[in-house]
Parts: structure tokens; C-alpha cells; sequence
């Protein structure tokens, strides 16, 4: 969107008028527009991108309690792609709110409180998110697809259309993968930590340089 507003030459003051939809409006992410370089930000914030992620969601799920904690100094950043680093976190977080969602309609339970947790201190090789719920796990019975769908994205629509069901560990199971090859691109990586019965635990990791001597 960023290139739109270039090539049209797009007056950021007539955003509203001559573009109501927000179509070739830049999405910054609580972060200052002189940072960016295109969709590069020189000083890339963790806990910018989470709260955003956080506010979203909750305008769009009004009962799910989303807490999100600091363990370092949270005024930290990095040369990074925010709108990329934005999906993945909404990718954790989604996936969290999903799982909620899935175990109150199949048994009425009310949704668990989703702790965010940032570890980040500036001698540190990585910046750390963790995204945990204790909204029952995932059972063992689903490990198959699970494991399929992070491996071949397109498994998912065929086993929907050959059997017309289709069951995985959440509603939307390509953005998890999503989220652990974007990782990889930027040098940090994914974990899936689930204990059946009790909860599931997220956790994302990037190097503190950024993009600093990252080729893509």
C-alpha cells in the first residue's frame, strides 16, 4: 500500500477524502511514519505490533481476557517488516482465540485468559514472544492433520473435499504455518508446545539485529 501511495502520489492529508476505505492508506502499527523505508522501519517495536494485535482482536472478540506482560525493557526495537512480524503475532494470537472459541461451543466452557508474554533485554541474541492459553490443549487424535498441515498446506482443502470434514487444531490452519516460514525468512523460528487436557504455548523468536546482515 505504502508503493501505491507513492506511484499515485497520494497527499497523506487527503487520505480520508479521496480514499474513505483506507485502500492505499499506509498501516504504520503504533509505530512513527519517518521510520519507514517502504515497509522496512528502522526501529521496529515487539510490544508496538502486540498491543496492536491485542486491540484488534478485542474489538472483534469483546469476552476473551488478552494480558500482555514485559519481562525486559520494553522501549527496545529492531530493523524490521512490522506488517509481516503483525501477522505473525495475530497468527499466535488467532490461533489462541480459536481454541477458546472451540471449547466453549463444544462444551460450553467460558474462554481462558490469553497471557502475552515479551522477553527482551538489549545484551540479548533473540527477542522472545510467547503466546499461552489454558483453553484444554489439543488432543492427540488431531496430531496427524496438524502435523500435515504444517508440512502441505494444500492437505487441508483435500481432505475437506473428500470427506467433507475436516478437523485440525483450529480454524485456520495455514496461518500458523504462515507464521513459522516468515519467522525462518527473518532468521527466527516457531514453536508449538501443547499439553492435552490443560493448554498450548506459542512462542516465536527473533534475532535482536533484525534485518542487520539478513539477506532475503
Amino acid at each position: 500500500m505504502y508503493l501505491s501511495t507513492q506511484l499515485l502520489k497520494v497527499d497523506p492529508k487527503t487520505y480520508k477524502t479521496d480514499d474513505p476505505n483506507d485502500y492505499t492508506t499506509p498501516s504504520y502499527f503504533g509505530h512513527e511514519a519517518d521510520n519507514f523505508v517502504g515497509q522496512l522501519c528502522k526501529k521496529t517495536s515487539l510490544v508496538s505490533l502486540l498491543k496492536c494485535a491485542v486491540l484488534e482482536a478485542k474489538q472483534q472478540y469483546e469476552d476473551i481476557e488478552i494480558e500482555l506482560k514485559v519481562a525486559g525493557d520494553p522501549e527496545l526495537t529492531f530493523t524490521g517488516v512490522p506488517y509481516i512480524s503483525h501477522d505473525i503475532m495475530d497468527a499466535l494470537l488467532d490461533d489462541a482465540i480459536q481454541n477458546n472459541l472451540v471449547r466453549q461451543e463444544q462444551f460450553g466452557t467460558p474462554p481462558s485468559k490469553i497471557e502475552i508474554t515479551v522477553a527482551q533485554k538489549k545484551e540479548n541474541e533473540n527477542y522472545i514472544v510467547r503466546v499461552s492459553d489454558t483453553a484444554g490443549g489439543q488432543p492427540l487424535d488431531s496430531l496427524d492433520t496438524m502435523l500435515t498441515c504444517w508440512s502441505v498446506y494444500r492437505h487441508f482443502e483435500n481432505q475437506y473435499e473428500t470427506s467433507g470434514n475436516c478437523s485440525t487444531w483450529s480454524k485456520s490452519p495455514i496461518k500458523i504455518p504462515y507464521a513459522y516460514c516468515a519467522a525462518k525468512v527473518f532468521g527466527g523460528d516457531v514453536s508449538y508446545v501443547s499439553i492435552d487436557g490443560y493448554g498450548t504455548d506459542r512462542q516465536v523468536v527473533f534475532p535482536s539485529h533484525g534485518l542487520t546482515g539478513c539477506s532475503i
